[in-house]
C-alpha cells in the first residue's frame, strides 16, 4: 500500500481475509479500497465489519462518513463523524471532515467552530500528512472568513456608539470587537518560567514608561558593531556564542524542541541565570 500498488495490496488483504474473516486490519483497508472505486455499498458493508472488529480505532468510523458522503446520506456521515470522535475527541482528521460537512451544508458558523477546534490540535504545516494539507489550509481560510465576518457584523451594529465615544474608549472598543471575532489576539502573558502579576494586558507598551530607551536606540550602531566583531572570531577563546536553549537529555521540550543545544540560535551571554559573566561583560 505504501508504494501505491494497491490491487495488489488489496489481493493480499483478501487473503488475510480468507484466513481470518473478521481480521479488523484487512477488513478496513479493502473497505478503503472499496472508497478508491467508488463502490461506496461494498465499502459500507467491510468498514462496518471493521468496526465491530475494532471499536477503539477512529479512522475506521472517518471512512464510514465517506462512505455515507458518496452515497449522499448526510444524517449518518455526521453520526459517523460523531462516533469518531467520540472515540477520540483529539482526532483532527474528523474534526476537519465535521467543518467540511458542515460547510457544505451551509453553516459557515458552525464549521469555523469545528474548524477552529481542529487547527488547536493540528501538527504544525510540515509534519501534516501530505493529503491533509489541503483540507487544513481550507480549514485556516474559514476560520479567517468567519472571524472577518464576525467583525463586520459587529462593528455595523456599533457604529453609532462608538462615534459618541472617547478615542481610546473607541480604541478599546474596536481592540474588543476583534478579539470577540477572532481577527485580534487577546494578550495576556504567559510566560513559560516566572509569571510577574499585574502588568497591563496590552500588546505594546508606550515608550513614554522606558525613559532610557532613547539612549539605547543611539548606541545601536556601537552594538551591533561589538557583535559583528564577535561574530568574527566567536570561535575564539573569549568569544563563545552558547546555545540559548540547553535542556538536558530526556527533559520534555515542548516547543523549544527544534531549537534545544542548537547553535542556531546562540547566545553572546552578559548575565546567564543571573550570574555574571565577568570576561563577556569586560569584553
Amino acid at each position: 500500500m505504501q508504494a501505491g500498488r494497491l490491487d495488489e495490496a488489496a489481493r493480499l488483504w483478501g487473503q488475510v481475509l480468507s484466513l481470518q474473516p473478521e481480521h479488523p486490519q484487512a477488513l478496513f483497508h479493502l473497505g478503503q479500497h472499496k472508497l478508491l472505486q467508488r463502490d461506496a455499498a461494498a465499502a459500507l458493508a467491510l468498514l462496518e465489519r471493521a468496526a465491530q472488529a475494532d471499536p477503539k480505532t477512529p479512522a475506521i468510523p472517518l471512512n464510514i462518513a465517506f462512505a455515507h458522503r458518496s452515497s449522499g446520506n448526510t444524517q449518518a456521515e455526521f453520526a459517523a463523524l460523531d462516533r469518531a470522535l467520540a472515540i477520540d475527541p483529539y482526532f483532527y482528521p474528523a474534526l476537519l471532515t465535521k467543518g467540511d460537512a458542515l460547510r457544505r451544508l451551509g453553516r459557515p458558523r458552525g464549521a469555523a467552530k469545528v474548524f477552529k477546534d481542529a487547527i488547536a490540535i493540528m501538527p504544525p504545516e510540515h509534519r501534516l500528512p501530505e493529503e491533509l494539507k489541503t483540507a487544513a489550509a481550507n480549514a485556516r481560510a474559514a476560520v479567517r472568513d468567519d472571524a472577518a465576518a464576525m467583525e463586520n457584523y459587529l462593528n455595523e451594529r456599533l457604529t453609532a456608539l462608538s462615534g459618541h465615544e472617547p478615542a481610546k474608549v473607541s480604541s478599546r472598543l474596536e481592540e474588543c470587537v476583534g478579539i470577540a471575532a477572532g481577527t485580534k489576539k487577546a494578550f495576556v502573558q504567559r510566560p513559560t518560567m516566572l509569571n510577574f502579576p499585574q502588568l497591563p494586558a496590552v500588546p505594546f507598551y508606550e515608550r513614554s514608561g522606558f525613559p532610557w530607551l532613547e539612549k539605547l536606540e543611539k548606541s545601536t550602531g556601537d552594538i551591533r558593531n561589538e557583535l559583528v566583531a564577535l561574530l568574527a572570531k566567536q570561535n575564539e577563546e573569549g568569544a563563545n556564542f552558547t546555545p540559548y536553549v540547553d535542556h538536558a537529555e530526556g527533559a520534555a521540550q515542548s516547543q523549544w524542541g527544534d531549537l534545544n543545544r542548537s547553535p542556531d540560535w546562540g547566545a553572546y551571554f552578559l548575565w546567564d541565570d543571573g550570574r555574571p559573566v565577568a570576561e563577556h561583560i569586560e569584553a
